[in-house]
């Protein structure tokens, strides 16, 4: 019988999906272990619960949206970086729902929680023309 904890499943999800199967870059797998590194700080120190004792029940839409006010508002972080933790929560998420089947309610609500809308910032650049009499202006 599997082991369908949340520290089994989030294990099998480092090594074995993220690593193994997808061949995710160090970047990745480091981006996404700091998420749940801050997570599990998040649940020990607001919701007064140790790592080992967190359940998925507990990785709830409710906890996930909590972990998502507290980074930005206390952690003081971007809604990028705020977004990005919310993509490796939800590709976490997506792993638990064909790895553990019976928590597809849970699983169904945190992928609810929608990413923020960022500002994208306008690319300024000149054409090759631009530049030419940029150039010219110049030319003593």
């Amino acid at each position: 019988m599997k082991n369908n904890s949340f520290q089994s499943l989030l294990q099998c999800f480092f090594l074995d999906r993220l690593i193994k199967q997808k061949n995710a870059s160090a970047y990745t797998v480091s981006s996404y272990r700091d998420t749940f590194r801050i997570f599990l700080k998040f649940m020990k120190e607001k919701k007064q619960c140790n790592p080992s004792k967190i359940t998925i029940e507990m990785f709830n839409a409710e906890n996930v949206i909590d972990f998502l006010n507290y980074i930005e508002s206390i952690r003081s972080n971007s809604v990028n970086t705020r977004n990005n933790r919310l993509a490796a929560i939800h590709s976490f998420m997506e792993y638990v729902s064909f790895q553990a089947p019976e928590y597809l309610g849970i699983v169904q609500r945190v992928m609810m929680i929608p990413f923020k809308k960022t500002e994208t910032k306008m690319v300024d650049y000149l054409v090759k023309e631009e530049i030419d009499i940029q150039s010219s202006k110049y030319v003593i």
